[in-house]
């Protein structure tokens, strides 16, 4: 852990601890905390009266989950932060060691996800993996779970409903060459070399202009060109990744195929398509977005939305924050938004 901790842990905790917000905080996670050991064994007795076909599911798995992680806190036993460090904890503790997992935060993942087999509209969280590189998550959820009347996704879309958002199709690129020593390139042909021209020839190729979704952009990366220095490359491979519009979606690859050079293979790893989402709510604003999401996926819902608090533009950066008044603010939003689905 950084060793810096201490200072970026005041500066990160002090807004908190002014004006009984601290106190505030300590008092709504014990809330918190005794509220969901209190709806668990209500959850049985409901189970017990109305749906016993799940009943011995719900003890089991969240009882046999809880003995393995507290185990594994046992075995893999590591010391608080404020027992490492001089900081004063912004959640008042006094136990030590067995810092993670949070049984508190497992327990109540697992308290969420059991209430949610029984009543959707009470477990409406749904926490979903691999948003990032693959929507794996929402795969699974549309595979294995019903869908509903409607779903909102979180992203950071400055609290603004999306209107549509852009597609993204994803390539495979391996490019060979010739290697030989580099100091007679004239008698191989460096993979490099044609990896540029490729590049160049995809800049100069003029996609059209999407009046709802504008440009086409495209990004590379996970490229890899293993060869020593002191030799032409004999294969290069990368990623291909771009952002569509209704225009192009179904065009990149027979663009792709048109400018490779000789050598080249593409392999097509899939992608999302361009959608229309429901943004139909009065004073809220709403916008198209460039970025990609798990909604796509998300097909077992009539009415599919995204909105968040937060800007796209400092994400995956080092000054990535959001605002408290925009939490707030998406707080508010979000009730509207329901309220609005509900009386549809």
């Amino acid at each position: 852990m950084n060793k810096n901790y201490p200072v970026f842990y005041k500066q990160l905790t002090e807004p908190y601890r002014e004006d009984g917000i601290e106190h505030m905080l300590n008092t709504f996670n014990e809330l918190i905390t005794f509220l969901f050991y209190a709806l668990y064994p209500l959850l049985l007795i409901y189970m017990y009266l109305n749906s016993r076909s799940y009943l011995l599911k719900s003890i089991l798995v969240p009882g046999i989950s809880f003995l393995l992680i507290s185990l594994f806190r046992v075995f893999f036993d590591r010391p608080r932060p404020y027992e490492t460090f001089d900081i004063d904890p912004l959640i008042k503790k006094s136990s030590s060691g067995h810092s993670m997992p949070s049984r508190h935060i497992f327990s109540c993942m697992v308290i969420a996800m059991t209430v949610l087999q029984i009543n959707e509209s009470i477990g409406v969280l749904l926490l979903l993996a691999g948003e990032e590189t693959g929507s794996f998550g929402a795969k699974a959820w549309t595979r294995d779970c019903p869908g509903g009347a409607f779903v909102l996704v979180g992203e950071p879309t400055d609290n603004c409903l999306v209107s549509a958002s852009k597609g993204t199709k994803a390539f495979r690129v391996r490019i060979t060459g010739t290697p030989c020593h580099s100091g007679y390139p004239s008698h191989g042909e460096s993979a490099v070399d044609k990896f540029v021209d490729f590049v160049d020839r995809l800049r100069c190729v003029e996609f059209p202009f999407d009046p709802v979704l504008g440009k086409t952009t495209w990004n590379i990366g996970d490229l890899h060109s293993d060869n020593p220095q002191n030799i032409l490359s004999p294969e290069i491979v990368f990623r291909l990744y771009f952002r569509t519009t209704f225009l192009t979606d179904e065009a990149v690859l027979a663009v792709l195929e048109g400018i490779s050079p000789e050598g080249t293979d593409v392999d097509a790893l899939g992608g999302d398509t361009p959608l229309r989402y429901w943004s139909d709510a009065e004073g809220i604003p709403c916008k198209s977005v460039s970025f990609g999401s798990d909604a796509p996926r998300l097909t077992g819902f009539e009415r599919r939305a995204i909105c968040g608090p937060g800007s796209i533009l400092v994400a995956h950066t080092d000054r990535e924050y959001v605002l408290l008044s925009d939490l707030e603010k998406a707080v508010d939003q979000y009730v509207r938004i329901f309220e609005k689905i509900n009386n549809l």
